[in-house]
Protein backbone atom coordinates (compact mmCIF):
# COMPACT_ATOMS: atom_id res chain seq x y z
CA UNK A 1 0.00 0.00 0.00
CA UNK A 2 2.87 2.35 0.77
CA UNK A 3 4.29 2.03 -2.76
CA UNK A 4 0.88 2.85 -4.28
CA UNK A 5 0.74 6.09 -2.28
CA UNK A 6 4.25 7.02 -3.40
CA UNK A 7 3.35 6.36 -7.05
CA UNK A 8 0.16 8.43 -6.75
CA UNK A 9 2.09 11.29 -5.15
CA UNK A 10 4.63 11.16 -7.97
CA UNK A 11 1.95 11.20 -10.67
CA UNK A 12 0.08 14.04 -8.95
CA UNK A 13 3.29 16.05 -8.54
CA UNK A 14 4.32 15.57 -12.18
CA UNK A 15 0.80 16.51 -13.33
CA UNK A 16 0.98 19.73 -11.33
CA UNK A 17 4.38 20.57 -12.82
CA UNK A 18 3.09 19.95 -16.35
CA UNK A 19 0.04 22.12 -15.65
CA UNK A 20 2.18 25.04 -14.43
CA UNK A 21 4.61 24.62 -17.34
CA UNK A 22 1.90 24.59 -20.00
CA UNK A 23 0.13 27.52 -18.36
CA UNK A 24 3.39 29.43 -18.74
CA UNK A 25 3.27 28.79 -22.49
CA UNK A 26 -0.35 29.97 -22.53
CA UNK A 27 0.44 33.21 -20.70
CA UNK A 28 3.45 33.91 -22.93
CA UNK A 29 1.37 33.37 -26.08
CA UNK A 30 -1.33 35.73 -24.80
CA UNK A 31 1.28 38.34 -23.87
CA UNK A 32 2.63 38.35 -27.44
CA UNK A 33 -0.83 38.49 -29.00
CA UNK A 34 -0.98 34.95 -30.31
CA UNK A 35 -4.52 33.59 -30.57
CA UNK A 36 -4.97 30.48 -28.42
CA UNK A 37 -8.02 28.41 -29.35
CA UNK A 38 -7.72 25.64 -26.76
CA UNK A 39 -5.71 24.90 -23.65
CA UNK A 40 -4.93 21.19 -23.34
CA UNK A 41 -3.27 19.09 -20.74
CA UNK A 42 -1.67 15.87 -21.97
CA UNK A 43 -4.03 15.23 -24.96
CA UNK A 44 -7.44 16.02 -26.44
CA UNK A 45 -9.80 13.73 -24.54
CA UNK A 46 -12.34 13.67 -27.39
CA UNK A 47 -9.73 13.19 -30.16
CA UNK A 48 -11.07 16.07 -32.24
CA UNK A 49 -8.55 17.74 -34.56
CA UNK A 50 -7.69 21.33 -33.69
Amino acid sequence: MKIAIIILQFVAGMSLLVLVHEFGHFVAAKAFGIRVRKFYLFFDAWFKPV
